[in-house]
């Protein structure tokens, strides 16, 4: 995003962010964080309810992002309880670390990322936090040379113990479909069978561009009008194999505010009448006392 024309570059947030290789042209993260506190507070000022997927392109537990900013983030995602949070994290020890400093709104969605064999382990620290509503994204699930049922044979207990609730499952997906990784179907059905057997709701989201290209949909468009990206990526059940499309692998988790079934968004009954007076624009100046802090944080070189 710091390269795309439609931004700037000058003044673009994402600026300085990342390096367009020389030679290559690919491009790096410089390894710079940075905080913008009225993105964050936006969220009191948004009235309707909403569902945030809050770690899109960041990790919220990174190594070195200072944690006051990650306890903001918990606290304004608290006073915004209309909203639901999801959080992705693959620093599942940082997260077990700081998880006694959270207050742990019901409206989060705690979640790992598993995206191999060897990252198993991630399920079973997010047991140890005390979040509402825990989530595991297999999404896009490797597969290695063994079969995940071959490495660990009962991932059930593993889930139980944790106390999931939801599990997202997809293949990797990828603008040239030449570069996408493999995911091994048994591998899924595996998934789906310890998912079901722990009680956890299920959502496949995609089975990938590795996939899509193997089986001849890459490029297809279905008659239900879904985007060639999805397609591309494996994303429309339309194409998948007949066993993978049972309505029950494409679930939410159970809780009583649903921004994603409510298309025109609509405040819960309980939503409060003065939540002007805890998103003025005042909380978005630098100058502000209730983050000044922050700020002085907000842009962090890699040396810092």
């Amino acid at each position: 995003m710091g390269h795309n024309p439609k931004l700037g570059i000058d003044d673009s947030p994402y600026a300085g962010l990342v390096e367009k290789h020389p030679v290559t042209g690919k491009r790096n993260w410089t390894g710079r964080i940075r905080f913008l506190p009225h993105k964050l507070y936006a969220v009191l000022r948004q009235k309707r309810s909403r569902m945030y997927f809050v770690n899109s392109l960041s990790d919220l537990f990174y190594e070195r992002l200072p944690q006051e900013i990650i306890l903001e983030h918990f606290r304004i995602f608290g006073m915004a309880y209309w909203h639901q949070f999801q959080v992705l994290t693959k620093r599942s020890e940082r997260l077990v670390q700081l998880s006694p400093q959270i207050p742990w709104p019901e409206n989060v969605w705690m979640g790992v990322s598993v995206e191999r064999a060897e990252s198993i382990y991630r399920i079973a620290d997010l047991g140890k936090t005390d979040a509402h509503l825990k989530f595991i994204s297999f999404e896009p699930w490797l597969s290695g040379a063994r079969r995940l049922r071959e490495q660990h044979p009962d991932l059930r207990s593993v889930l139980q113990a944790a106390g999931i609730d939801w599990a997202i499952i997809g293949g990797e997906s990828s603008k040239r479909k030449d570069q996408a990784r493999f995911m091994d179907l048994d591998d899924v059905r595996y998934l789906i069978e310890e998912c079901r057997g722990a009680g956890v709701k299920i959502f496949l989201k995609q089975l990938g561009t590795r996939w899509a290209v193997d089986s001849n949909t890459y490029g297809a468009k279905g008659s239900d009008g879904k985007r060639a990206e999805e397609v591309n990526a494996g994303g429309n059940p339309a194409f998948w194999p007949a066993e993978f499309r049972d309505p029950q692998l494409r679930e939410h988790p159970a809780v009583s505010n649903k921004p994603w079934a409510q298309p025109h968004g609509i405040y819960p009954s309980a939503m409060p009448t003065d939540w002007k007076k805890w998103a003025t624009p005042e909380m978005e100046t630098p100058g502000n006392p209730k983050h000044a802090n922050l700020v002085r944080i907000a842009d962090l070189s890699p040396a810092a």
